[in-house]
């Protein structure tokens, strides 16, 4: 079996808020580090897309109740 690398976990993923807005500022003066991965606003935008799924896939079920 292969080994996972270790930016490809989850735990590697999510960053700090804090980070996330160094990261930001770091990338506005264009000297924000590299990652293999994903980086800090990388991981934000695909958090925010899984809710968004989440979200769609919550009111699709909730068009089949009687209750809405």
């Amino acid at each position: 079996m292969h080994e996972v690398a270790s930016y490809a976990r989850f735990s590697q993923f999510i960053r700090s808020p804090t980070r996330t807005l160094l990261y930001a500022g770091d990338m506005l003066r264009h000297k924000e580090p590299r990652y293999l991965g994903h980086n800090p606003l990388g991981a934000v935008m695909v958090v925010l897309l899984l809710l968004m799924v989440g979200g769609i896939a919550l009111t699709g079920w909730m068009q089949t109740t009687d209750a809405y």
